[in-house]
């Protein structure tokens, strides 16, 4: 009684917290991080008390966000660009510290502190991961009806996710409503498509131009957003900063349109210029070519002239009437917020091509690895390549693990290419992909690395193409033994990459009865009550397969273990670290497996998960591959 009276109050917090004000420096960050503890050892409750906490301080955040951003750029507009002198860059600064201050004041007055915002939780609330823990929470409280309208709320924000439209369909298999609710653009858009097939071009134009409308209100509050928090992995020079920050910004901005074009019936690759591609067709059938002219402009402005928009346009120069000599201006309705998508996109591409021309590599120098450019400069005479089968040695297979999948090879690396990556993972950020310094222990330190940013310091000068190339081949390796070894007859993708380094702090206990690690399976939630692994959201079910790839041996403790099974999580076998190693395992619950304490030194390795589901390949390590191809 106790527990569902609790549980009633927190689901009605969840619509009153948004309606508090905040207390002047309260982030969401922390009670997030507390509802991701609370809900790791089962506490459904807490777990729910500090979500739905977070959640509204989060929601309080965004919206002024939005506010301030809005307020200090209309200020801006109204001050004279020449206002503070002729010299081009002090203007600049001025400008600069203008909107700073101005979103300094605008935060302060509704209560909250600028700066300081964790940018992975951050990352986390944006893709609506609270709803699913959430509506995981209601559920095992026994609160199907609120877990239901939750998923919703996720399945909204991430129409085109496998795990939305599972969660929905497993509701939905409950007998329990779940009433997505689609923003009105999408459901205008839609009905245009359905008009279309069924050749109602008068139905296609009034729907087109309404879903237009409200995707251009919703375009400018996207844009808003992105003047979010970004984090920079090292100390940079001021300009290499603010051009990070800035590129960060203006792909926010530019990826709008792929983000609200995120819907089962979308039908272009550029969601903005779709709108303007079915009007120029059904203004065309209507004879309103003054119209498909005006789209066809505004169409070309967004999309640069492919074969169609050519042929289009050469059509339409031949008409000899039907329209006016303004209408190949374009559409003066759009015409700003195209002209400024237009702007952002070029710029963005401008930034990226400067990025990847610079031809100078700042070698990086650190005190405690003199041999930095040395370790480089080995990579360079000795690529490290596809082993031969002769190089690797199998040390382990399903026949030692009474069938399992799992495997342990030894000859992945060399010694001098392991010691090259720990040098790469010096940049490192603490915590990275938990939003914690120390994730798992406070005994320890967690350093992380993901190939994108490492690609990025390559790009900035913090580390060479070739540390990080070995980075890529590395996982690339690893990914193929992987597929091969298992015999699998589909192809394997990457689902996540991460180089990351477990240190034991100074003043660490030497006995410890912690792990690094706790025993865990890759792809469901283990519930220690039951012994139940449930391969339902949040976690990663998608992963099929995982692999460590090992580089060092000089520490203390720091063994990987599998465990006997999901009711004994004591170990049942070990496998000691060692430069070149590599441990490969399916991902499923027949694999709870763990780490145990490191008690002296830094472990480092190169994780990886992979997948079958191509729709769950991890994006970022393609955007690592062009960034280096670039460089």
């Amino acid at each position: 009684k106790e527990q569902k009276k609790m549980a009633a109050g927190l689901w009605a917090c969840s619509v009153l917290c948004l309606l508090l004000p905040l207390a002047e420096g309260e982030t969401f960050d922390e009670p997030y991080a507390n509802g991701v503890a609370a809900y790791r050892e089962s506490r459904w409750l807490d777990s729910v008390d500090s979500m739905q906490n977070s959640n509204g301080l989060f929601t309080k955040y965004k919206e002024t966000l939005e506010m301030c951003s809005k307020e200090c750029s209309d200020k801006r507009r109204q001050v004279p660009s020449a206002s503070y002198g002729p010299d081009p860059e002090v203007n600049w600064f001025h400008v600069l510290i203008d909107k700073s201050w101005c979103f300094k004041k605008c935060f302060k007055v509704n209560g909250i502190t600028l700066g300081g915002v964790n940018d992975v939780i951050y990352s986390d609330f944006m893709k609506g991961e609270v709803y699913n823990y959430l509506q995981i929470c209601y559920y095992k409280t026994n609160y199907k009806k609120e877990a239901a309208l939750i998923a919703a709320k996720y399945a909204g924000i991430n129409p085109l996710s496998e795990q939305a439209l599972n969660n929905i369909n497993f509701y939905k298999e409950e007998k329990l409503s779940v009433p997505i609710q689609h923003p009105s653009y999408q459901l205008l858009y839609t009905a245009a498509l359905d008009a279309y097939n069924s050749e109602a071009f008068r139905d296609v134009v009034k729907n087109m131009e309404k879903s237009l409308i409200e995707f251009i209100e919703k375009f400018k509050e996207c844009r808003m957003k992105c003047d979010g928090p970004v984090m920079h992995e090292q100390s940079l020079e001021f300009s290499t900063a603010a051009a990070q920050h800035f590129r960060s910004m203006l792909s926010c901005r530019v990826g709008c349109v792929d983000e609200l074009g995120k819907f089962k019936r979308a039908t272009s690759d550029n969601f903005f210029a779709s709108y303007f591609r079915y009007l120029v067709f059904c203004y065309y059938k209507l004879e309103k070519y003054g119209e498909a002219i005006q789209a066809l402009v505004t169409q070309r402005e967004i999309s640069g002239e492919t074969d169609e928009i050519v042929g289009n346009w050469n059509a339409f120069k031949s008409l000899e009437k039907g329209f006016k000599p303004t209408d190949w201006n374009g559409r003066e309705d759009v015409k700003e917020m195209v002209h400024l998508y237009q702007k952002e996109t070029s710029l963005l591409a401008l930034l990226d091509k400067v990025a990847g021309s610079s031809s100078s590599v700042v070698e990086v120098h650190d005190a405690s690895s003199p041999d930095a450019a040395l370790l480089d400069q080995d990579y360079v005479n000795h690529p490290v390549g596809v082993p031969e089968a002769t190089q690797l040695t199998l040390v382990e297979s399903e026949e030692d693990h009474g069938g399992l999948e799992r495997v342990v090879y030894d000859g992945l690396l060399n010694e001098q290419q392991c010691r090259t990556l720990m040098q790469l993972a010096r940049l490192g950020v603490e915590g990275d992909g938990y939003g914690q310094k120390s994730p798992h222990t406070k005994f320890e330190m967690f350093e992380g690395i993901t190939a994108l940013s490492a690609a990025k310091a390559a790009s900035s000068g913090e580390a060479t193409k070739n540390w990080v190339k070995l980075y890529l081949d590395a996982s690339e390796m690893s990914r193929a033994l992987v597929e091969k070894h298992f015999k699998l007859k589909t192809h394997l993708y990457y689902s996540y990459t991460h180089l990351v380094c477990r240190t034991a702090k100074d003043g660490s206990p030497v006995v410890r009865d912690d792990l690094s690690h706790p025993v865990h399976s890759d792809n469901c939630i283990l519930n220690p009550k039951t012994g139940e692994c449930d391969k339902i959201p949040p976690a990663y079910t998608w992963r099929d397969y995982s692999a460590i790839l090992y580089l060092n041996e000089d520490i203390e403790g720091g063994k990987f273990f599998f465990a006997h099974n999901t009711n004994d999580l004591s170990p049942e076998s070990y496998v000691s670290a060692k430069c070149g190693r590599i441990v490969g395992f399916s991902a499923g619950k027949e694999n709870m497996h763990g780490v145990t304490a490191v008690t002296k030194g830094r472990r480092c390795a190169v994780a990886l998960w992979f997948t079958l589901d191509e729709s769950h390949q991890e994006s970022s390590i393609v955007e690592a591959y062009k960034i280096l191809d670039q460089l």
